[in-house]
């Protein structure tokens, strides 16, 4: 509703100053998300593939190029570089020590 109220008061010509609705409606929506969740959009959906990362290295023999295939990573060096960021620690290093980080945090506001 407010997207609408927005729209209609901002309204020139046809126009909103230029700036099409989807792009408001998704200005919206991420403003919203990032207070209704502490995080934005983007990085609430990084932190879900990464656990399900967490999950298929611990649980399935399925390979690095599989696993960031199937979760739309570029490819095994993205996904790690990813990983590692995130985490704090190497795929490798995850993977030899076999216990989940992030499905232990509470910060990442993601279910299992």
């Amino acid at each position: 509703m407010l997207v609408v109220t927005f729209y209609g008061n901002h309204l020139v010509g046809g126009l909103t100053y230029g700036i099409p609705l989807k792009v408001i409606v998704a200005i919206y929506l991420s403003e919203f998300f990032r207070k209704q969740v502490g995080m934005s959009l983007r990085e609430y959906i990084m932190k879900a593939k990464l656990r399900l990362v967490e999950i298929r290295l611990l649980n399935s023999d399925f390979t690095l190029t599989e696993i960031a295939d199937e979760l739309g990573f570029t490819d095994v060096s993205h996904l790690s570089k990813t990983f590692k960021r995130y985490t704090g620690t190497s795929v490798r290093a995850f993977k030899n020590a076999g216990e989940y980080m992030l499905l232990k945090r509470a910060s990442c506001g993601v279910s299992a």
